[in-house]
């Protein structure tokens, strides 16, 4: 007995043939001739011919590495035309798990890595159904496989024309546009630029790395200055098809590192056409000052340690990079960011600042200061004063004072009923700029009492007022009688 096959084969089927065999027969929103140009667009931007690199621009190159996801965000995409499918059918957590074939948790790496697949998957869903796509080469034919059973899904795969209909002589020409933004650093000359151009092709991208690419070193190439300072380097007459396997070719551009400009990178801006920026560099630097008598107390941050207190910003946005810093071995560093460049993208100025955030641990011990150039770190204290009353005594305030070596700093606080009698001098310092050490004591301005001042163990003070000594003179006065005893 012959057995049936399951399937049957139609050959370059046509437009009609797709839609009667698809899930939208009798849809009338969409014509045949539509659904087959989109499935056909799909096929040839989707996995794996990638035609407008939506690999890269979904962000599924980062998280993807061997395609799986991208496959089937262009299966999905297919089924959005032929079953009507909804993004719902396909993204909800359970679904995508199974989708992705892999075991996911709520928490940690995987759990992160879940969400950044998933985003790069809908972004790439959704380019692939949008009206952006590359369109498919006119070489491009559909063969059905219907299933004899009707509740089984049908099948569709794509051809390209064969050799004999790809000719050679088709070329291509693959551009890159060179924006230029210097400060007074001087620009490459055109001869000299294009050392820095690096063409590449592939046959198909599957993973949006250029580790399986061919370098092309012998593409005819030139490179004109343009009226408003832009360079435009051209690779010419590039061969569109590989006639050895009726496949397409992909061009990518690539730029090495020019010495003194930074680069923003070579950004794709259509098929096979490129743009890129390079601006000036520059460098930043400050001094640090560090007050604290030669770390005599080792609270100071080594250098490598200093570099987590640092922070860049360019026109007062924080910038990510790492400094240089320097301990120059007399209690100051040299705080140095380079390779930064002179303009963003489009040309403005950058403004750098230095500036440092210091430590919740540290910010009792040091303070802060910016001029000129340096920042500086003093060591401080914090000195307590706290006024009691004996033996009857009492006040409405007491004025305390600061005294540096005996003498008046200038410095007071009021102790009251309202701060408890108690009060602090803050960010006081503790060295000099030689690294001796300073020596505080405290005075109470009062003439109506008397009073005590004891230092504590942790340097704080206590005032002690007594009332005034009374002093009283008592003067006696002798009276003696005189007798006349010459009356007697």
């Amino acid at each position: 007995m012959t057995r049936r096959p399951a399937y049957s084969k139609l050959t370059d089927a046509t437009a009609a043939e797709l839609k009667y065999y698809s899930a939208r027969s009798s849809d009338s929103t969409i014509t045949a001739d539509d659904l087959y140009d989109r499935i056909l667009d799909i096929v040839y931007n989707g996995y794996p011919n990638n035609a407008s690199d939506i690999y890269t621009t979904s962000g599924l190159s980062e998280v993807d590495s061997d395609g799986h996801i991208f496959r089937w965000a262009t299966q999905c995409a297919i089924w959005h035309y032929t079953d009507n499918a909804d993004l719902s059918d396909f993204s909800d957590d359970a679904g995508i798990s199974t989708l992705f074939s892999r075991t996911y948790t709520w928490s940690g790496a995987w759990y992160y890595t879940y969400y950044d697949e998933l985003t790069a998957f809908e972004k790439a869903y959704n380019l692939l159904i949008g009206d952006s796509l590359t369109a498919h080469p006119s070489t491009y034919s559909l063969d059905l496989y219907v299933h004899q059973n009707t509740r089984v899904q049908n099948l569709l795969t794509t051809r390209a024309a064969t050799s004999t209909t790809v000719e050679s002589s088709d070329t291509v020409d693959v551009t890159l546009t060179k924006t230029w933004y210097s400060s007074g650093t001087e620009i490459p000359s055109t001869d000299d630029f294009v050392s820095y151009v690096h063409l590449y092709r592939q046959t198909q991208t599957t993973t949006g790395s250029l580790s399986d690419a061919e370098e092309i070193t012998d593409a005819t190439e030139t490179c004109t200055e343009n009226s408003d300072g832009t360079y435009t380097v051209t690779f010419s007459d590039l061969p569109r098809y590989n006639t050895d396997d009726d496949t397409s070719y992909y061009y990518t551009v690539v730029e090495s590192a020019i010495t003194d400009f930074y680069g923003y990178g070579v950004v794709s801006s259509g098929t096979n056409t490129y743009t890129a920026v390079n601006v000036s560099e520059t460098e930043v630097s400050i001094t640090k000052l560090w007050v604290d008598g030669n770390n005599a107390d080792g609270y100071r941050p080594s250098a490598d340690d200093y570099v987590s207190w640092l922070q860049l910003t360019a026109n007062d946005e924080v910038v990510d990079a790492t400094p240089t810093v320097t301990d120059n071995g007399n209690n100051t560093y040299t705080v140095t960011y380079s390779d930064l460049p002179d303009y963003d993208e489009n040309g403005d100025a950058l403004d750098y600042a230095i500036d440092e955030v210091i430590p919740d641990e540290m910010s009792d011990y040091y303070s802060k200061t910016v001029s000129d150039g340096t920042i500086t770190n003093q060591a401080v204290t914090s000195i307590s004063v706290t006024k009691e009353w004996a033996d009857g005594a009492s006040g409405d305030e007491a004025v305390i004072v600061l005294l540096l070596n005996g003498e008046d700093t200038g410095l007071s606080v009021t102790l009251n009923e309202d701060n408890d009698w108690t009060a602090s001098f803050t960010d006081v310092p503790l060295y000099d700029l030689n690294g001796n050490s300073y020596s505080y004591s405290v005075s109470e301005q009062t003439s109506n009492y008397r009073y005590t001042i004891e230092k504590q163990d942790d340097g704080s003070y206590v005032i002690t007022n007594y009332p005034k000594t009374t002093t009283t003179t008592t003067t006696t006065t002798s009276v003696r009688k005189v007798v006349n005893t010459s009356d007697k």
